[in-house]
């Protein structure tokens, strides 16, 4: 029997996994920018500041298009508390990482129909604070092009999820 390949566990992961909000493709687009840099050791602090100013930019983008932002999420909160000075960066990002990035969005990311995959793409335990990257998810992204690939898919999903969100539950 044939075992699924890093590229169709990532797909799965990216295009099939429960993706209700754009924490899990705001993550996947860092591991492969890690992952490119050949970085297989990152520290849950450096993470946390890198999904915070990605998804800063991200929802800028957003609101631009769309002119509104929806559901806010509990960082999308904490990107307006610290824009109108109620909230200190660092305490923001402290409970940005413990409540979003070490209790959720590291816990959920290697999931696929609701179980772990078999070959995940990091290992994670919130002692250690850092994440340390697989050799599968280290070779996903050998070249620039393969990387390309694997980001567009992303905001594909992201397009996706968005317009699900914009237009409101499905009348199937």
């Amino acid at each position: 029997m044939l075992s699924p390949s890093p590229e169709n566990y990532w797909r799965g992961v990216i295009l099939f996994g429960r993706n209700d909000s754009n924490y899990k493709m705001a993550l996947g687009s860092l591991l492969l920018d890690y992952s490119y840099r050949g970085e297989d050791v990152v520290a849950l602090e450096d993470l946390t500041q890198d999904f915070l100013d990605l998804y800063v930019t991200r929802n800028r983008k957003l609101q631009a298009t769309t002119g509104k932002t929806g559901q806010k999420t509990l960082v999308e909160h904490k990107i307006d508390a610290i824009k109108h000075r109620r909230k200190n960066t660092e305490v923001a990002l402290s409970r940005i990482r413990s409540e979003t990035i070490s209790h959720m969005v590291l816990r959920r990311f290697n999931n696929l129909f609701g179980h772990e995959i078999s070959r995940s793409f990091y290992t994670f335990e919130p002692s250690n604070d850092q994440i340390v990257l697989s050799n599968d998810l280290l070779q996903l992204c050998d070249t620039n092009e393969e990387r390309s690939i694997l980001q567009q898919e992303i905001s594909g999903r992201e397009a996706t999820n968005r317009l699900r969100r914009a237009t409101g539950p499905s009348q199937h």
